[in-house]
């Protein structure tokens, strides 16, 4: 474990440094719980995970369409889209899910409509 500087985080070793305490530690038979090398690939997934369903944005816009909160309100209120809400019986609050197949077409159906007209 390194030792603490002045403030709360650990100081920064030079990779020089931190190389050659890496080769006493396994010399003397110490491996560090944190670090682990292997031989095999990074990542086999996909590049970019999309979910089945992701919350609404409590402010701002979403990160994957770039849709703010009250446009997802308006389009559920005009009949475009439908926001899945999940709480406990009796509750008012709770979460409120959009289906990221469901917004997907919504953006390519809008999309090709602006596009023949």
């Amino acid at each position: 474990m390194q030792k603490l500087g002045r403030g709360k985080y650990p100081r920064k070793i030079p990779l020089h440094f931190a190389e050659t305490i890496a080769d006493e530690r396994e010399r003397r038979g110490e491996m560090s719980s944190t670090s682990h090398t292997t031989s095999a690939p990074a990542a086999i997934a996909p590049a970019r995970f999309t979910p089945e369903f992701f919350p609404i944005p409590p402010k701002g816009q979403d990160q994957w369409f770039g849709i703010g909160r009250s446009s997802y309100y308006d389009l559920e209120r005009r009949g475009l889209l439908t926001l899945r809400r999940l709480r406990k019986p009796g509750n008012l609050r709770g979460r409120v899910l959009i289906s990221y197949a469901e917004v997907s077409a919504l953006v390519n159906r809008l999309a090709g409509e602006v596009v023949s007209k």
